[in-house]
């Protein structure tokens, strides 16, 4: 995919919608239709702010278009599990916020993970073998950034949500989505914001 052009500011804001497409590459796509109004305005406020990088949303959705030669260097599309997002059966699919590395250094090293002693068993091996400060240094940062590499290879990187649904074999890319919201904002949001614009999506039965 192309660059999109290297300015955010304001003069988003004062385009309509078919001219944001355009910007957006998604103009005369086949999934234009189904990205929803409200994921687009998030797109442009990701070009005004800088915050969110839409193209990295866009990449991941022409992944799941299967339109792409790459693969997607996130964890693969998912169902929710359990919840309200799980009872209107919602799926997700991660992207790479600017920020997310941090959280996935911290997930390599396991430094979230309840009852986990893995970062201090990995120090106290490196330390073992180390013979001065520097080595240690710089052998604890060549493990990390392995660890990184290895699930930046295996597709298993984690970001914030792109989340749709499925309907007759298609997706409709229907909003972003951060961890730390709470379910009920995100449905509510969506139903909110898409129940109008895809009626079908959340007819009842």
């Amino acid at each position: 995919m192309k660059t999109l052009p290297p300015f955010y500011d304001d003069r988003f804001l004062r385009m309509n919608k078919s001219q944001l497409l355009a910007v957006l590459q998604i103009a005369g796509k086949d999934y234009e239709n189904r990205i929803s109004d409200l994921l687009i305005e998030q797109l442009r406020n990701g070009l005004v702010t800088n915050v969110v990088h839409p193209e990295k949303i866009l990449e991941e959705i022409v992944v799941l278009e299967g339109l792409s030669k790459s693969t997607s260097r996130t964890l693969p599309a998912a169902p929710f599990k359990v919840g309200i997002l799980n009872k209107h059966k919602l799926w997700k699919k991660h992207f790479l916020l600017p920020g997310s590395i941090g959280k996935n250094m911290l997930n390599a090293l396991k430094l979230e993970n309840e009852n986990s002693n893995f970062f201090e068993q990995l120090v106290y091996l490196v330390k073992r073998k180390s013979k001065s400060n520097e080595q240690f240094a710089a052998t604890l940062a060549n493990v990390a950034k392995e660890l990184f590499l290895e699930k930046l290879r295996n597709g298993k990187l984690t970001g914030e949500w792109i989340v749709f649904k499925k309907y007759e074999r298609k997706n409709y890319y229907l909003t972003l989505a951060s961890h730390s919201e709470k379910n009920e904002e995100i449905i509510r949001r969506i139903l909110d914001d898409c129940r109008s614009q895809y009626p079908f999506l959340f007819e009842v039965g």
